[in-house]
């Protein structure tokens, strides 16, 4: 089973910042994560579609293939409720983008993104330490990984982040590569951490 610096290898990196998301919206994922948004809404389709043909009125000399359509309001309109429906998710992924990680939840992307931003400066110090260990080295190479590995999936688009699974499979991550860098930080910047920390669980509900 591939480790995490050969899975971040094999996905596509951004190029620049973290929101140039590039052509990853017309990925084959997000067209299925924009089928399964819209599927809800096909049943309403097919049911309006049939009743709009079957309330038109009948004319006289209508084609021959409106005739056949009038007559047929059921099939039709369940015939082309799929079509609409492959249409529509087309829009949704290609055009709106709604299927990828920062258009899904904007908020969930924002917060991610700027606590990707904070492990950039936090492992940057954190290289720049002259006396660093083997271990602490080794835990500043498990915090790269991991902070590459969450910046690539910020970049994808697909069913995860419509459902919003994704985004905790990244916070995960998150805490993952800051657990790292803890190993590697100075002891007054791990004590730091610690104490904002329990200022934050003061009056709160968590259990210590």
């Amino acid at each position: 089973m591939p480790g995490l610096a050969q899975i971040a290898e094999a996905v596509p990196r951004p190029t620049g910042a973290v929101e140039d998301t590039g052509l990853l919206f017309q990925s084959p994922q997000s067209f299925r994560a924009a089928l399964l948004v819209i599927a809800p809404a096909v049943p309403f389709v097919a049911t309006i579609t049939t009743l709009l043909i079957y309330l038109a009125p009948l004319q006289a000399g209508m084609p021959l293939w409106l005739l056949w359509i009038k007559a047929n309001p059921l099939v039709v309109g369940t015939g082309a409720a799929p079509l609409v429906w492959l249409m529509a998710a087309g829009f949704y992924s290609a055009l709106f983008r709604a299927t990828s990680a920062d258009q899904a939840n904007v908020n969930a992307y924002t917060q991610l993104s700027q606590r990707l931003r904070e492990l950039d400066v936090r492992l940057a110090a954190a290289k720049t330490r002259p006396d660093l260990t083997a271990t602490e080295l080794s835990a500043c190479k498990r915090a790269e990984v991991t902070r590459d590995l969450l910046r690539a999936e910020l970049a994808t688009s697909g069913t995860r982040w419509v459902l919003a699974t994704g985004y905790i499979s990244l916070w995960a991550l998150v805490h993952r590569a800051e657990e790292a860098l803890l190993t590697a930080e100075p002891p007054q910047d791990v004590v730091a951490a610690a104490l904002y920390d329990e200022l934050r669980l003061q009056d709160s509900q968590i259990s210590k």
